[in-house]
């Protein structure tokens, strides 16, 4: 009987069919460990996120750097801000626990090749998930992947890249001394610039007042920009024909000196005046605020009367012939 028992196992046929069989196996649950493995139960959850971001099933769904489960699933799906997003399906294993109502889920680069994999942040309520529940699209977050912003290098920009290359290479190539120079007078320049920076940090410089005073100014030109441009492009029409004349302008710069001497003269002689004419001001404020009121009744008069001025010069000759012929017979000795 022992040497029946020690024949069996040591048959060949029978050791190579239970090896195969158990290579067949290990291969099986190799293929389909991204699809969970079997006899291992699983709790469901889906979840709505705004873009897909080349997720596939069978990427990873973790917690905390562990895997808790895969996406088993991937389709699109209408969000309810009216655009259309993916929903994933997420099998996780149900010894990791429920995941809160509250939970966030994120999904994240796993390497620079493109693979992903979705992350989930447990909250603390103390409501879940159901089996087979919907996370809302508010709670998912999608940030900007690595693929993405390599997808901006597309085939003009790489091009665009590479003359840059080749004109920044162009430009250092014959510099090098005068780089060399600039690095080394680099130290002195920040020395200098120290003092500059803490008066400049200094709440008394009053910088900040001045940041704010200029967006006040830009904020105020910017209504008139229009007008703006217009003004600097008939600047630029005078400056040309300016420096068409440079003689004249010499001339002009020549004689501005005693121009502006005899400009303060003339502005101090005229001071009294100024105040008086200040002085005349505010007496007049008080009837142009009434004029307002007056000119319903004025605009009338007026418009007649312009009239009226039109037959003024005829009736001015007449009244000259009348005075002429009245002086003449005043004079005239016998009319005493």
């Amino acid at each position: 009987m022992r040497r029946r028992q020690q024949s069996a196992f040591a048959n060949p046929v029978l050791v190579g069919a239970v090896t195969v069989l158990v290579v067949i196996v290990a291969v099986f649950l190799a293929y389909n460990a991204n699809k969970g493995l079997p006899f291992v139960p699983t709790r469901e959850l889906k979840v709505q996120i705004g873009d897909g971001s080349n997720l596939v099933p069978g990427n990873d769904v973790l917690e905390g750097g562990h895997r808790i489960g895969f996406v088993s699933e991937l389709k699109p799906v209408g969000l309810q801000n009216g655009t259309t997003g993916a929903q994933l399906t997420l099998k996780m294993s149900k010894n990791q626990g429920d995941v809160p109502v509250d939970s966030r889920v994120t999904v994240r680069l796993r390497s620079v090749l493109g693979s992903k994999y979705v992350e989930i942040a447990k909250g603390s309520s103390s409501h879940v998930f159901a089996d087979g529940a919907t996370m809302p699209y508010s709670q998912t977050n999608v940030p900007v992947q690595l693929d993405q912003v390599f997808d901006i290098f597309n085939p003009p920009t790489r091009t665009a890249v590479q003359g840059n290359l080749v004109g920044f290479g162009d430009t250092f190539a014959a510099r090098g001394g005068d780089l060399s120079s600039t690095i080394q007078s680099l130290p002195a320049l920040l020395g200098y610039l120290t003092p500059v920076a803490a008066y400049l940090s200094d709440p008394a410089s009053g910088l900040v007042r001045f940041f704010n005073s200029l967006d006040s100014f830009t904020g105020a030109v910017s209504p008139v920009s229009g007008a703006l441009v217009g003004l600097f492009r008939d600047s630029a029409t005078t400056y040309g024909a300016i420096a068409a004349n440079p003689g004249n302008l010499e001339a002009t710069i020549a004689k501005s000196p005693n121009t502006l001497s005899v400009s303060t003269t003339s502005l101090r002689v005229q001071q009294p005046f100024l105040v008086d004419l200040a002085r005349f001001g505010g007496y007049l404020t008080p009837a142009t605020a009434s004029l307002k009121g007056a000119l319903p009744n004025i605009n009338p008069a007026l418009e007649a009367g312009s009239v009226t001025l039109r037959q003024t010069p005829v009736l001015n000759q007449k009244l000259q012939q009348l005075m002429d012929q009245l002086k003449s017979l005043a004079l005239d000795p016998g009319t005493n």
